[in-house]
C-alpha cells in the first residue's frame, strides 16, 4: 500500500485505541476487580486479539479483501492492547510500589529479549503476534489474584500523580516521535529486522541494568532516581548521535534514539504504578490515561505526522526550515532532560531526609522508656539507620572504640544482641505505636 493509506489505518487505529481507554476508564469501578480476579475476562482478551492478529497476517498474506480484513482486525487487536495494559497495570500495582516497579522493568527487558530473537530470524513476525496474544492470555488467567484493597477511584485523586516529572519526560517522547519521522526521507523508513534488532539488544541491555539496580536499593524512590539518570544518559547518547550524524541515512543514530525514548516511556510507566500503588489510586484510570498519552497518541503522530499533515511535509522539503526546526528540538530535549537531572536530584534529597526523619522518629519511640542517655540515644538512632562504628565515630568526633561501648550498652538495655536484633527491636515496636 501506499504511505498515505497506510497512513490511514494508523489513523484509525488509533482512534480505536483511544476510545477503547476512554471505554475501560468509564467503566473502572466494575473492570478493576475483574481485572485482578477473573480468569474468563483475559481468556477473552487473548481470545480476541489473537483473531484480529490472524485477521491482519491473512491480509498481509495478499487476501483480495485486504481493506475488510484490516477493518475487522483492528479494533479486536486495540481492544486487547488497551485490556492488557490496563489488565497488567492492576495486577502489578496491586503489589505495592516497589514489585510494581520491579515487575515493569522485567517485563520489558523479557517483551526485548522476545523481540531480539524474532528478529534475528528464528520465528517469523507477524506468528509470533498471534502466539503472544494467546500467551498474554493465558498467562493473565494463571496469575488471577483475590479481592483488592479499596481504591481511589475518583478524577480528582489523579492530582496524585507524578505529572510534573511525566510530563516533561512526555516530551522527550514526543520529541523523538516527531523528530524521528520528519528526519525518515521515504515510506520504507528504517524499520527493518535489523534495526529493530539493535534496538532491542540497546533496550535489554539497558534494563538489564536497570533491573540490577534497583534490585540493589530497599527504597523503591532512590532506585527511580538512579534508573532515570542511566535512561537519560541513553537518551542523551541517542540525541547527540543524531546531532552528529545528521544525513538521512543515519539509521544507527535514529535507532539509539528510539531505543532510548522507548526507556524513558517504561520509566513514566514505573513512576506511575510506583506512585498509584503506594496512593491505593485506581490501576484502570491512571494506566488508562497513561495508555492514551503513551500508547495512542505517540502511534498516531510516529506515522500520520509526517504523511497525513502538510506542514510536516514543508518542513521535510526545506532545507534551511528543518536546520531550524531541528535546532529547536534538540535544544528542548537537551533543556528537557537538565530540568529532569535536577528534579530527580530535589527527589532524591527529599525521600533522603524524610526516611532518615520517619528512622529518626520511629528509633526515638522504641526507645522511649528502656533508660537510655542522650548520648546512647545518638548512637543507637544512627545504628538503627545502618551506619558502621566508624562511621559513627566520625559523624559524633569520638574514637571508634567508644562507639562500640555505647553500642554494647544500647544491646544490654534493650535486650537485644546484634545490629540486626536493634533493628527488629525498632520495627517491632513502631508497629504497633
Amino acid at each position: 500500500m501506499d504511505a498515505a493509506t497506510v497512513a490511514f489505518f494508523h489513523l484509525c487505529y488509533s482512534i480505536e485505541l483511544i476510545v477503547a481507554f476512554a471505554v475501560m476508564i468509564a467503566l473502572r469501578r466494575r473492570l478493576e476487580a475483574l481485572f485482578r480476579s477473573s480468569r474468563t475476562i483475559p481468556v477473552l482478551g487473548g481470545f480476541l486479539g489473537a483473531v484480529g492478529h490472524a485477521l491482519l497476517i491473512a491480509c498481509e498474506a495478499g487476501s483480495s479483501s485486504s481493506r475488510i480484513l484490516i477493518m475487522a482486525g483492528m479494533p479486536l487487536v486495540a481492544t486487547f492492547e488497551a485490556a492488557f495494559v490496563l489488565l497488567w497495570g492492576c495486577r502489578l500495582s496491586s503489589d505495592g510500589g516497589g514489585r510494581a516497579v520491579l515487575g515493569i522493568a522485567i517485563s520489558f527487558a523479557a517483551s526485548q529479549l522476545g523481540l531480539i530473537v524474532v528478529c534475528s530470524g528464528f520465528l517469523p513476525y507477524a506468528p509470533f503476534l498471534l502466539v503472544c496474544a494467546v500467551c498474554t492470555g493465558m498467562c493473565a488467567a494463571f496469575s488471577a489474584r483475590g479481592a483488592s484493597l479499596s481504591r481511589t477511584f475518583d478524577l480528582s485523586s489523579m492530582r496524585q500523580l507524578p505529572w510534573r516529572m511525566a510530563a516533561l519526560m512526555m516530551l522527550l517522547v514526543y520529541f523523538c516521535v516527531v523528530y524521528v519521522r520528519l528526519r525518515i526521507p521515504e515510506f520504507s523508513g528504517d524499520a527493518s529486522m535489523s534495526s529493530k534488532l539493535f534496538a532491542s539488544v540497546l533496550c535489554l541491555c539497558t534494563f538489564s541494568a536497570v533491573v540490577l539496580c534497583l534490585r540493589r536499593f530497599a527504597d523503591p524512590e532512590s532506585g527511580l532516581v538512579v534508573v532515570f539518570i542511566i535512561l537519560a544518559s541513553v537518551y542523551m547518547v541517542g540525541l547527540l548521535m543524531v546531532a552528529l550524524f545528521p544525513d538521512d541515512g543515519s539509521v544507527l543514530a535514529r535507532r539509539v534514539l528510539i531505543a532510548g525514548e522507548h526507556c524513558v516511556e517504561v520509566f513514566i510507566w514505573m513512576t506511575f504504578a510506583y506512585a498509584a500503588a503506594r496512593k491505593r489510586l485506581s490501576a484502570v484510570l491512571a494506566f488508562g490515561i497513561l495508555g492514551i498519552l503513551l500508547v495512542a497518541l505517540p502511534w498516531m503522530l510516529s506515522f500520520d505526522f509526517r504523511y497525513l499533515v502538510p506542514i510536516a511535509e514543508s518542513v521535510v522539503s526545506s532545507d534551511a526550515l528543518n536546520s531550524v526546526v531541528t535546532v529547536a528540538l534538540c535544544v528542548t530535549a537537551l533543556g528537557t532532560i537538565a530540568y529532569l537531572s535536577v528534579y530527580a536530584l530535589q527527589i532524591a534529597r527529599k525521600a533522603s531526609e524524610d526516611a532518615h526523619s520517619s528512622h529518626n522518629e520511629a528509633a526515638k519511640r522504641a526507645f522511649a522508656n528502656v533508660g537510655l542517655t542522650e548520648r546512647e540515644l545518638e548512637v543507637g538512632i544512627l545504628v538503627y539507620r545502618g551506619y558502621s562504628a566508624k562511621r559513627i565515630a566520625e559523624m559524633l568526633y569520638v574514637s571508634e572504640p567508644t562507639v562500640k561501648s555505647y553500642t554494647s550498652r544500647v544491646y544490654r538495655k534493650i535486650g537485644v544482641h546484634s545490629k540486626q536484633e536493634l533493628i527488629g527491636f525498632v520495627d517491632g515496636r513502631d508497629l504497633f505505636m
